[in-house]
């Protein structure tokens, strides 16, 4: 079980003074800049009026001084947010997801459970990942992402990430000018969870559109929703099933390679999981089950373990907005109870 916020915080100590005195520079100095700024635009107004009026134009040269200072109060804020961000990553989110991890040890635990996490803020899942998960049937020209994280909670090794993955189109009209185009196909997180035993066959859930993109309804319901086309994963799974269950139908398309092992992994209670984890969440959900994993892509336009440099640390804001972003990743673990799916297994 997942420790709570409070058990968490109570064996941290982490550096919110130093993170504080970072924001408090920052807009001391950002300040000064603005008061500078306001003073010589007033000052350029009525020098430009004076000027113009004996056709004269070193009223340019104020303009040109107010540009420079606005670049360098743009860069001042550009480095204090880096290096807020920075200390923020280093010294909040990735100790919170080491202990929170460590702590979900019991004293039931076998030799094989292991509990860590290790956090690499710079770093996204590697393309043989992304490629392997068979969930993205799309060219990708272009992939980033952040916030990597790496670890094993129990007998569950685990790893996700932040991810935008791109196309890059190019067209050319009649007249023989190229123009270049970037879509987004994909942007939200990725996760991939090893079951310790590899599936001989690959079986794909994607989920159905119950509402129509791009109707008013569906973004009121579900807001800004990036979709993605699994149609050509079929090509490794081509065989399309219905199962048992009437409900996760409605929900999910089944694809597989395997049709026997496809049941047997989809159990009822499985399917239940799976179908209550959807119903909670709004963002686009695609599972594959491939090799010895069982890879989630969330769809979601949210930027996780992030925090504006101007936000104060009211009632611990900070902490628990990473516990919440954290439990929500770690939390994929219980709700489908893969500890459990796994121990069964050896």
């Amino acid at each position: 079980m997942l420790p709570t916020y409070g058990e968490v915080n109570a064996r941290l100590t982490v550096p919110l003074e130093e993170l504080d005195h970072i924001r408090e520079l920052a807009a001391q100095k950002l300040s000064k800049y603005y008061k500078i700024l306001w003073i010589l635009f007033f000052i350029n107004v009525i020098s430009t009026i004076i000027s113009l009026s004996y056709h004269s134009y070193y009223f340019i040269i104020g303009w040109i001084i107010l540009i420079i200072i606005a670049s360098m109060a743009y860069l001042a804020k550009q480095k204090s947010a880096d290096q807020y961000r920075t200390l923020y990553k280093s010294d909040v989110v990735a100790p919170f997801a080491s202990k929170m991890v460590e702590l979900c040890a019991t004293l039931s635990d076998s030799e094989k459970h292991i509990y860590y996490c290790n956090y690499y803020p710079q770093d996204r899942m590697d393309d043989r990942w992304i490629q392997s998960c068979k969930l993205f049937d799309f060219t990708i020209d272009k992939t980033t992402g952040e916030d990597l994280l790496i670890g094993q909670l129990g007998l569950t090794e685990f790893r996700f990430s932040e991810l935008t993955l791109i196309e890059i189109t190019e067209t050319t009209d009649s007249k023989g000018n190229r123009s270049t185009t970037e879509e987004t196909r994909f942007s939200g997180v990725l996760f991939v969870a090893d079951f310790k035993k590899d599936f001989s066959g690959i079986t794909i859930l994607q989920s159905r559109n119950v509402v129509p993109p791009g109707s008013g309804l569906f973004k009121k319901m579900f807001g800004s929703f990036k979709k993605y086309s699994m149609v050509g994963s079929s090509r490794a799974a081509k065989i399309a099933i219905e199962l048992e269950s009437e409900q996760f139908n409605a929900h999910f398309n089944v694809r597989t390679s395997n049709d026997i092992e496809a049941r047997y992994l989809l159990s009822p209670n499985l399917m239940e999981q799976i179908l209550e984890f959807k119903k909670s969440h709004s963002e686009q959900i695609d599972i594959s089950f491939v090799d010895s994993y069982m890879c989630i892509a969330i769809a979601s336009d949210s930027n996780y373990f992030e925090e504006p440099m101007h936000k104060t640390n009211v009632a611990g804001y900070r902490m628990k907005a990473v516990y919440e972003d954290l439990k929500f990743f770690f939390g994929l673990i219980e709700e489908f109870d893969l500890n459990t799916r796994i121990w069964s297994k050896y």
